[in-house]
């Protein structure tokens, strides 16, 4: 239903000792330890980097049966072309309903930021988080928590609600219409050539198509702030493992999320050690269960 608007496969890496540092190229590492040797050197893995007809009738006294029948074709293709039209405004980067970005296939769950689109009435229709953060090459899921159809398009992107026109030059990404039955998620890849990481905190303005314009600064529109790669280094010490990062952030928001999971690489179950405005993190909790315990730290989106 449309509502209209108003106006890090990764190659292990073995440290030479437990107290060696290792920077990896990823915000995310794993070490194992064995309940026989909780403190031996840890193996570090290095996670993956984680698509209207008109009808006339003649002159004379036509049966209504004969009316009735041009009428009811004329309905089914205006609604045939309002439904085929949700997606022709879908930019190459966000792929079609069912499937994901090869950008965005075999990552680590926390790796793709949800965004939802949330409210229930043209006053509270919103993007939650409104103004993401996510790290240069990484995804969104744009998924549905709304009542009726919305969409996320860049602000340089037709201002079309249907979605009945292909992408216009310089725009960047478009989910194409999102309904709530059909296709309630969009994934879209973003990647560094097209959206470089920085820590500007003004970000890439973007906006629903049926709900908000290009122009808008308040109602249901954001801004996308892209950082740099956060890199994550680790030292064993003993019982604990200290954790240190560096990039991420933009400027007046340099706060992260460290997660942690067991026996899971992929973090489909974790758990969250910190959040905040910090910079490095003690697990003094890791070698109490033995098992392969692996480490994410990401930006923090409110």
């Amino acid at each position: 239903m449309l509502t209209p608007r108003d106006s890090s496969a990764r190659s292990p890496v073995s440290p030479e000792s437990s107290g060696t540092r290792h920077p990896l190229s990823s915000s995310s590492f794993s070490l194992s330890h064995s309940a026989e040797s909780p403190s031996a050197s840890p193996s570090l893995v290095q996670l993956p980097s984680s698509a209207s007809t008109r009808s006339t009738s003649g002159a004379g006294h036509a049966s209504p049966a004969r009316l009735a029948l041009p009428l009811a074709i004329t309905i089914l293709l205006f609604c045939g072309t309002h439904a085929s039209a949700q997606d022709a405004c879908r930019t190459v980067n966000c792929a079609p309903p069912g499937s994901v970005p090869a950008e965005c296939q075999n990552r680590a769950t926390p790796v793709t930021l949800q965004v939802n689109f949330t409210g229930t009435t043209l006053t509270t229709y919103a993007f939650t988080p409104n103004s993401p953060k996510i790290e240069e090459g990484d995804c969104i899921l744009w998924s549905q928590g709304s009542n009726t159809t919305h969409n996320s398009s860049h602000s340089a992107c037709m201002d079309d609600p249907l979605c009945m026109v292909a992408p216009v030059v310089g725009c960047k990404w478009d989910t194409g219409n999102v309904s709530t039955a059909t296709n309630p998620s969009r994934t879209c890849s973003y990647t560094p050539a097209s959206f470089p990481g920085s820590t500007s905190a003004t970000g890439v303005h973007f906006y629903c198509r049926i709900h908000a314009s290009p122009s808008d600064t308040t109602g249901m529109v954001g801004d996308l702030r892209v950082t740099t790669k956060v890199v994550l280094t680790a030292q064993k010490s003993g019982a604990s493992v200290d954790l240190s990062w560096t990039g991420g952030g933009v400027t007046g928001d340099f706060t992260y999320d460290v997660l942690r999971s067991l026996n899971d690489p992929r973090f489909n179950r974790f758990t969250t050690l910190a959040t905040g405005s910090i910079a490095s993190f003690t697990d003094a909790t890791a070698v109490t269960t033995p098992g392969l315990y692996s480490y994410y730290v990401r930006n923090k989106n409110n």
